[in-house]
């Protein structure tokens, strides 16, 4: 303790910030310590910097009502503090004064009549409202100082509220002469001055520079967020006062906007969005220095704020003229971030979308600008590129824009073959939707029922202008590099692992083609070919050999369209060899189409083919992750259809390839196209290989596991699958939460908790404690020995597991049988484990009035002369449905129940899962639980004071701040000030005003 008396005399102030901190929590723990008052002369009250004050104002309150004796001297510093702009600061001066005021009112009174002479309006304002705590001492001489102050413009309400409050009382009233009484009546001066109405307005104290400033420069996002409701709250108010302040409110929330805190920045743009609405806003400040910082906002990586700056925009586009912000679109489409320039192409289509005829802009100067991107080395900003001028071309007309287009003939070529599809942008509330068409620059693959090449069958139905550049670019490669074009050379087939030779019984019929390949003898050619099975080898990526010339053999890979399977493996061999050793080549490639033919291939009859073609999309997904996610959907339904194959030999290549995507590709669209597959199957297969999915995005995430965004769904669905019929689904679900529990084991059950009901949550406990067979296989194998080695089937032995069969049948005589063996066997062995507690859940919610009523009187008997129980605060759900009920009976052994729950239970488990029920809505059950939570407050601050902290005054907390207190709600505030007294004011710290008003009323 010296130690510290010590360090409060230091100059450093982060240290006295520490020691403050230190010497609030001891005078916390150590009430009415006299050696504590030793500090009270260290107090710095009056100190510049407002944390300092702050932490000495809570170590004087933390001292009071103790301490008052000592620090008499110290109260017109405090009082002082009520001018403070800083909210906290001048709440705890208030809730110092107040209880000071319990044991020196002669002293206070004096300081606060020193407080009702002060310049500062605010100190005055909360003098007048501190009188209210001490009308027993108010004398006829502090009226008269009340009365004068209605003639302050700024506080004249608040003195003529306060005086009437006070001759409200019989003994004050008696004390004045009826002069004084009929001058407060009538709300006129000593000079006979009628009191005005109107006053200053109130304005945040936001609004407030030196206030502004040092919440803009505060590093708790806490005091920030403060900040901005209360100038949310207060801006509706303002009235014509807004002109005056709005300049310094723009200024505020663009400082916010730099912020990285999320809390912070979506709050700032909802209350631009909310200011926004006020129509000719814009004319009574200058908006244009917001233009810039909410362009940069558009291209944050985070979704929400793009998305929420975008409505933003929209409101000011709506109240601006187009020259004052189209600049700025412009000027940014050469940023080097593309999320801003994919934002100032949207926000551009959404000008154009929502055009005012009122205000003349010339939107074909927009067309140069817009047509630089089309030659974007970013695909999508192509795309939404293309998408403008489309739009653009539908506003003003096809041939201006086209003549105005600055770009290459290919460009122009795919721009003209896109205007001739239907379909343009339309606007969402958050966003602008683009139209669902394939882009004119990547050209479709050829069908099973034409001959067509990808080349030809992309010029019939699209411009090819794309690929004819890229083979003039690749051949001038190719004669640059001084090597001769490879001659066609007969090669072995090569994949990799050996496969047994095929030779074909069946030829000459459609539906099956021959596996043999004609070769020619080169002794004997006027003979006929003879006729060799092909060797089809597969080759591991390790064995795969770089190719000399890769711009020439991906030339040929665009060109060509094979017929012949044996053509197609090669072709998929030489794709894998430039996947590995030259991925950068395909940046500006087709993806689109090279998808395609590899999914054709992969549903090919010929399983040697299908299997490379499986091969390959999984190397796709590993060597070029990010150009191959927008074609994830039709690649995960391929795999997920491959791997339920019943062709091990496919299946097991499509689950690696799934591997390969789970691992490389985003993990967000891979969930979410996941989640569709599941919900939209009945097939085991596919289940399970969604869950080995799942397990494979874990251990990929396993550093970061918490980051994933459907992680609660992505447990559900696992707590579903756990419970499937098909035993190879119900390991891969298993397997996967049990490495979730691995890797976070801390977290775990709360993940559990919250993402599951109570039922589900038991029931998964349950099934994940169960060790699964690692083969479903295996599993039957091993069930089938046991049935030949016995002719009868051994039933379970448990009682447990006979009761659970009978409360699954449809009489409910039966039912009620099982009730009552539960009931027996819980006294027999004093105890209560998981699953009778499973079972009586299962009881309440049976849908049988009579099952419900004899489980509720099983229930009272149990629970009594039971010793050892596990959490039982799942009953209460079951017991809330009960409670509202029509049957009045039941109600009442409900209520019954719920009260021996409190006094049988553990009461840091029942108390939150109480809590949880009364944050419900209001109904038949409500008003019992909180009155059965009002009367356990004294149970449970005599046997657990510390969930009083942690639970019940977080509650009272939150109702004190939204405001809707009721009879109830005013009741549950009397009894825990009943049970707590004077130690409330110290959990309560900023909401104690609200209380006492709240009690005071």
């Amino acid at each position: 303790m010296e130690a510290l008396l010590q360090e409060l005399k230091t100059q450093d102030l982060e240290k006295l910030k520490e020691v403050l901190k230190a010497m609030t929590w001891l005078a916390m723990v150590n009430k009415g310590s006299e050696e504590l008052y030793k500090a009270i002369e260290a107090v710095s009250i009056e100190n510049e910097d407002l944390e300092v004050s702050g932490r000495s104002l809570q170590l004087l309150q933390q001292l009071l009502p103790e301490c008052t004796p000592h620090i008499i001297h110290l109260l017109p510093l405090v009082i002082n503090k009520f001018g403070s702009p800083h909210s906290i600061i001048s709440r705890t001066a208030f809730n110092c004064i107040a209880l000071a005021s319990k044991a020196a009112p002669n002293e206070v009174i004096q300081a606060i009549k020193a407080g009702l002479k002060h310049e500062n309006d605010r100190v005055r304002s909360s003098c007048l409202r501190s009188l209210s705590l001490m009308q027993n001492y108010v004398d006829s001489e502090l009226m008269m100082d009340i009365i004068h102050m209605f003639n302050d413009p700024i506080v004249n309400n608040t003195a003529l509220q306060t005086a009437r409050r006070l001759i409200a009382i019989p003994e004050l009233r008696d004390k004045l002469n009826n002069e004084l009484v009929e001058t407060i009546e009538s709300g006129t001066a000593p000079e006979h001055i009628p009191l005005s109405p109107s006053r200053k307005p109130d304005v945040p104290r936001i609004l407030d520079p030196d206030f502004a400033h040092h919440i803009t420069s505060s590093s708790s996002w806490k005091e920030k967020l403060t900040a901005m409701e209360e100038l949310k709250e207060s801006l509706s108010g303002i009235g014509s006062e807004l002109d005056k302040y709005l300049p310094g409110i723009l200024d505020f929330l663009k400082h916010l906007l730099e912020e990285t805190n999320y809390r912070i920045v979506i709050g700032a743009l909802k209350l631009f969005q909310e200011m926004l609405e006020i129509r000719g806003i814009t004319k009574k400040a200058n908006f244009t220095p917001l233009i810039q910082p909410f362009i940069e906002k558009i291209g944050d990586e985070k979704l929400a704020f793009r998305q929420n700056t975008f409505k933003v925009f929209r409101s000011l586009m709506r109240e601006m003229v187009p020259d004052t912000y189209f600049p700025y679109f412009l000027e940014n489409l050469k940023n080097e971030n593309w999320h801003i320039r994919e934002g100032c192409l949207v926000l551009i289509m959404t000008a154009i979308l929502e055009k005012n005829n009122s205000n003349y802009f010339d939107y074909s100067n927009l067309v140069r600008p817009v047509s630089l991107l089309l030659s974007d080395v970013k695909a999508k900003i192509r795309f939404v590129a293309t998408e403008t001028l489309v739009l653009l071309g539908q506003s003003e007309g096809i041939s201006q824009v086209l003549d105005r287009v600055e770009a290459d003939e290919v460009a122009i070529e795919r721009l003209k073959a896109r205007m001739k599809k239907k379909g343009v942008a339309s606007l969402r509330d958050d966003w602008v939707e683009l139209p669902k068409i394939i882009p004119g620059s990547a050209p479709v693959a050829s069908y099973h029922n034409t001959g067509m090449s990808i080349t030809e069958t992309s010029e019939a139905l699209s411009p090819t202008r794309f690929t004819t550049a890229l083979n003039e670019r690749l051949s001038s490669l190719a004669r640059s590099s001084n090597l001769e074009s490879p001659k066609p050379q007969e090669k072995p087939i090569v994949a990799r692992s050996p496969l047994l030779v095929r030779k074909s019984s069946i030829s000459g019929t459609p539906m099956s083609r021959s596996v043999n390949i004609e070769r020619e003898v080169a002794d004997d050619s006027h003979k006929r070919p003879a006729i060799k099975a092909v060797d089809v080898v597969y080759l591991k990526r390790e064995e795969l050999d770089p190719i000399e010339n890769p711009e020439l053999e991906f030339m040929e890979y665009l060109k060509s369209d094979p017929t012949e399977w044996s053509q197609q493996f090669e072709m998929l061999n030489k794709l894998r060899r430039l996947l590995k050793y030259n991925s950068s080549m395909f940046a500006n490639a087709p993806i689109h189409s090279m998808v395609i033919q590899a999914l054709k291939w992969a549903d090919s009859l010929r399983s040697s083919l299908s299997k490379n073609a499986l091969i390959v999309i999984g190397e796709m997904c590993a060597a070029i992750p990010k150009l191959v996610d927008p074609e994830l959907e039709s690649i995960l339904n391929c795999l997920l259809r491959k791997s339920a194959d019943t062709n091990v030999f496919i299946s097991e290549q499509a689950e690696k390839s799934l591997v390969n995507v789970c691992k490389h590709c985003s993990d967000s669209r891979t969930i979410g196209i996941l989640f569709q597959a599941v919900n939209s199957t009945r097939s085991s297969q596919i289940k399970a290989k969604t869950a080995m999915c799942f397990h494979s995005i874990f251990e990929h995430r396993s550093n970061d596991i918490r980051r994933i965004k459907e992680l609660e769904r992505m447990i559900q669905l696992l707590a579903a699958l756990s419970r499937e019929a098909s035993a190879e689904v119900r390991f891969n679900a298993k397997a996967a939460l049990n490495y979730l529990n691995s890797v976070i084991p801390s977290d775990f059950d709360k993940l559990l908790k919250r993402a599951l009901n109570t039922n589900d949550y038991i029931i998964t406990k349950e099934s994940l404690s169960k060790v699964e067979a690692e083969s479903p296989f295996k599993k039957i194998l091993k069930n089938q020995e046991m049935i030949i080695r016995s002719p009868f089937r051994a039933k379970s032995s448990e009682p447990i597991d006979v009761i659970r069969e009978d409360l699954n049948n449809d009489d409910w005589i039966r039912r009620v049988e099982a009730i009552s063996k539960l009931k027996d066997l819980g006294i027999k062995s004093k105890t209560i484990t998981s699953k009778s507690l499973h079972c009586l859940i299962t009881g309440l919610n049976d849908e049988d009035s009579r099952v419900s009523m004899h489980t509720l009187t099983v229930i009272s008997k149990l629970l009594p002369c039971t010793t050892n129980k596990p959490d039982i605060s799942p009953l209460l759900p079951g017991l809330v449905n009960l409670l509202n009920s029509p049957n009045n009976l039941l109600r009442n052994n409900a209520k019954d129940v719920c009260r021996i729950l409190i006094h049988q239970g553990d009461l840091s488990q029942i108390l939150p899962s109480l809590l949880q029920c009364i944050k419900r809505d209001k109904d038949k059950a409500w008003l019992f639980l909180y009155t059965l939570l009002i009367d356990s407050l004294s149970i449970v601050y005599s046997q657990r004071p510390s969930l009083i902290h942690k639970y019940i005054i977080p509650y009272v907390i939150k109702l004190l701040e939204d405001g809707n207190i009721g009879g109830s709600e005013r009741k549950l505030l009397e009894r825990l000030h009943g049970v707590m007294g004077s130690d409330l004011s110290v959990y309560l710290g900023d909401s104690w005003e609200k209380f006492l008003n709240y009690c005071d009323n």
